[in-house]
């Protein structure tokens, strides 16, 4: 009677917890590519570079999508995540793009008459401004001893999630493209 009792203690403390019938909330994951629109607006053109290196700052580069509410602190967001680490998936996005906008019949001649540049993009930040609701890039270009910082803000359009997804590939998109053109 005893063992009886303290099953149904049991039972009774579960249910009234709430833990049954509670779905563990699922992530959805997300993916980068190649904004046609915004490629269509840049000429083709050949680019003369050689070693092409993209570095993802810590903060950032893992899965979780970063956003921010004050200037101090960056959070991540607990349902959506990014599909693969952030640094794969921008060095993936970064050689697509590069590729997309030279004209690969002019590369081999380019490069046998001119030196190829050396570029090193360093994303400094990559992250939803929840209070101005905007993605905002950061990022450091190296190219040839020279170096420029390249700041875009995308605004996001009201509605689901996916406007922020979107937003964020506009914005590295552009970031990217600046990138290439400096």
């Amino acid at each position: 009677m005893r063992s009886f009792k303290g099953i149904l203690f049991v039972c009774l403390v579960v249910v009234l917890s709430g833990c049954m019938g509670k779905s563990i909330p699922q992530e959805t994951h997300y993916e980068l590519g190649v904004n046609a629109e915004i490629l269509a607006s840049v000429d083709k053109k050949t680019l003369e570079i050689g070693d092409f290196v993209v570095v993802v700052s810590p903060k950032i580069a893992g899965n979780k999508i970063a956003y921010k509410t004050n200037q101090n602190r960056i959070e991540y967001f607990v349902k959506n995540a990014w599909i693969e680490p952030f640094s794969t998936m921008l060095e993936s996005l970064s050689k697509k793009i590069l590729g997309s906008i030279t004209e690969n019949q002019n590369t081999k001649e380019a490069q046998k008459n001119t030196a190829q540049k050396e570029l090193k993009i360093n994303i400094l930040d990559c992250y939803f401004d929840a209070v101005n609701e905007q993605v905002v890039v950061n990022m450091l270009v190296e190219l040839q001893g020279s170096s420029a910082l390249i700041a875009i803000q995308e605004n996001v359009e009201s509605g689901d999630f996916s406007k922020i997804i979107e937003a964020f590939e506009r914005a590295i998109n552009r970031a990217f493209l600046n990138a290439l053109e400096s």
